[in-house]
């Protein structure tokens, strides 16, 4: 790629004006004053890299990538930190010349000899051993490594919708509704509370709490927030926006459940008998439910929803030995993987892995692998939401010893599904 650089930004503040035009221009849509406050506010020196041209008059930018500082809960109540890979844009003018591919390998490398201790930088951010993302295009980061490690559920459910009898109530809970600006503190200790629990949970703090709860929706609709508590505080909250529609003088509203969390079943079914009860909406669309959420369990009729299974976090492993140290096990493993990674050679190899639900090591061995896998079903296994027995049977990954597939999913996977609550 001739006249083509890739470098870090360490850019002043009065810079972004140029990145966010390259992410109008790249994405097609203009971005509102508090995205861009956020996005400014979000941004780390040093974790933003820029490709350049030369056009004969100097240089021009035409691609970027920036990455966040997350901590994302892994198997074993872990939290983990990890990079957040976003704002990936290439001018329209400019594709099909590498510069997507430069800009993605670059941030691996980056975050490779930050995590080594061999980066030139004298102090560089990151360093994690896993970086996430999500994919505006789904497919397109599989060639790096990344593989699909979330799904969630998203449905439009009618309004009065049946729910199955209870087994049990709680007369204790109560609920609260206001804005979320007005319960934004106990909505989140209710949220950080759940973060630990459930793989491909991120925490939120600062500017990254306002990037994940706006408060207002794309159409302007001020978002809500109801409460289920006790006497002993929040124990279920859902951020929810609703747009307002009449028709014959009567009001059709409908409900966008953006997200919802709760403690244990009591709460959660109070939330959406919430909702499901509002007498002024025709519908609930619920945006984003973990796969195994206990809503499917309760709704009469699962038909009319019509539950649509989605992409949501794609996962790579950047340093294979720190990240499978670094979750737990829920089945004692003494496994020899044998991992095939073009684009983060380091990676390439035997890799013997010893661990339990108390710790795990994870080293480079000369034994005879049990498995053989790329860098994509590793990513796709890591928080335990596909099972290796899956990817073997479909032939992604290839089991050198019988048998070895099956015990290893059961130390590989989840008690509950991997999900996220938002994205980034």
């Amino acid at each position: 790629m001739n006249g083509v650089g890739v470098r870090p930004w360490r850019a002043d503040r009065d810079e972004f004006a140029e990145l966010f035009r390259l992410n109008r221009l790249a994405f097609g849509n203009d971005f509102s004053p508090a995205i861009r406050r956020i996005g400014e506010s979000l941004f780390e020196p040093g974790r933003a890299l820029l490709a350049e041209v030369d056009d004969g008059a100097g240089k021009v930018l035409v691609g970027k990538v920036e990455a966040y500082s997350l901590e994302m809960a892994v198997p074993g109540r872990t939290v983990l930190p990890t990079a957040g890979l976003t704002w990936v844009a290439v001018l329209p003018t400019h594709r099909g010349r590498g510069l997507f591919t430069a800009l993605v390998q670059r941030h691996l490398a980056d975050l490779h000899e930050r995590g080594d201790g061999t980066a030139a930088d004298a102090a560089p951010p990151g360093g994690e051993a896993v970086s996430i993302l999500y994919a505006s295009k789904a497919g397109g980061y599989h060639r790096f490594g990344y593989g699909l490690a979330t799904r969630h559920l998203r449905m439009t459910i009618p309004a009065g919708a049946c729910l199955h009898p209870e087994t049990e109530q709680d007369p204790a809970l109560s609920l609260l509704l206001g804005t979320y600006a007005e319960l934004t503190e106990p909505a989140e200790q209710l949220y950080a509370r759940l973060v630990p629990q459930r793989p491909g949970m991120l925490a939120r703090r600062g500017s990254l709490r306002e990037l994940a709860t706006p408060e207002t929706g794309s159409g302007g609709a001020e978002a809500r927030c109801i409460l289920v508590t006790d006497d002993r505080g929040p124990r279920a909250f859902a951020r929810f926006l609703v747009q307002s529609g009449w028709s014959n003088g009567s009001p059709r509203n409908t409900i966008t459940v953006i997200e919802a969390h709760s403690v244990d079943a009591a709460a959660a079914r109070m939330l959406w008998r919430f909702f499901l009860e509002h007498d002024t909406s025709v519908a609930v669309h619920a945006a984003n439910i973990a796969v195994d959420d206990p809503l499917l369990h309760w709704l009469a009729d699962t038909r009319r929803p019509q539950p649509t299974l989605v992409d949501g976090l794609y996962l790579r492993v950047v340093d294979i030995g720190r990240a499978l140290a670094a979750r737990r096990y829920f089945a004692d493993v003494d496994l020899v993987l044998e991992v095939s990674d073009p684009v983060c050679p380091w990676n390439t190899g035997r890799w013997r892995l010893l661990g339990g639900a108390d710790g795990a090591s994870c080293d480079r061995t000369g034994k005879p692998a049990d498995l053989r896998l790329s860098a994509a079903e590793l990513g796709a296994i890591y928080l335990g939401g596909t099972t290796i027995d899956d990817l073997a049977r479909a032939g992604r990954i290839r089991e050198q010893r019988p048998g070895r597939a099956k015990l290893a999913s059961g130390a590989f996977g989840s008690p509950v599904a991997p999900w996220s609550a938002f994205s980034f």
